[in-house]
């Protein structure tokens, strides 16, 4: 889901001629989108076809490897953008967001399937 909404944020960026600034809110507003919407499909597919006898076990695996994907994505993200602290910034924020929502979501999702 974040890479399709990567996509989206390309396409949508290149038929609006959007640059600098804009496109970072943009992308960060679409990745943000993206991880969520990822979250709450990943949490359907488990109710599915997973089981366990405990959920919340899978909890913090989730949130621990989310983290580190998203430091991963800001030192490559800073080394591409060095030289423009306000595209760090917006970043920071979106994908800041994005972690703790994915953490509330995905503790409240495995809580759910336990019951």
């Amino acid at each position: 889901m974040p890479l399709l909404a990567g996509i989206v944020a390309g396409l949508l960026c290149g038929l609006l001629e959007l640059q600098g600034v804009t496109a970072y809110i943009l992308f960060g507003i679409m990745g943000a989108l993206g991880y969520i919407g990822g979250t709450f499909y990943s949490l359907s597919y488990l109710k599915k076809k997973a089981t366990t006898p405990n959920w919340s076990a899978c909890t913090a695996p989730a949130i621990v490897w989310f983290a580190v994907i998203q430091l991963l994505t800001l030192v490559a993200f800073a080394f591409q953008n060095s030289g423009s602290p306000p595209a760090i910034l917006i970043w920071l924020l979106f994908n800041g967001s994005s972690f703790a929502v994915f953490a509330k979501i995905t503790a409240k999702g495995f809580r759910d399937l336990e019951e």
